[in-house]
């Protein structure tokens, strides 16, 4: 069962209030979840947490749009494919949440 948030930092305060156990992070999914006039189009991002084998994985679903999303688009095509798109924007919040578990362990 996945924790639900419509907060990236959320995920990211777990990563760092439990590093210790946090054995790897991983994007594993980004699909598209609706669209609405104000937010535009609504996408659900799936993260998992892998953690030391005393502890159970955690996997979270963030909920999102495409105002946040387009910020972890950073290739320079202007016109991507749909699965570019995805492969690129999973990469970069997997680097993010890479950076995050790092960052803890390294302090």
């Amino acid at each position: 069962m996945s924790r639900e948030t419509t907060k990236l930092e959320r995920i990211l305060n777990f990563i760092e209030g439990n590093g210790e156990i946090i054995t790897g992070v991983k994007c594993t999914s980004l699909n598209k979840n609706g669209f609405n006039d104000m937010e535009g189009i609504q996408w659900i991002v799936g993260i998992k947490i892998l953690t030391i084998k005393e502890y159970r994985n955690v996997q979270f679903s963030w909920f999102t749009n495409s105002t946040y999303i387009d910020d972890y688009y950073l290739d320079n095509n202007d016109n991507p494919t749909n699965k570019e798109f995805k492969d690129s924007v999973m990469k970069n919040i997997e680097e993010l949440l890479i950076n995050t578990l790092a960052m803890k362990k390294c302090s």
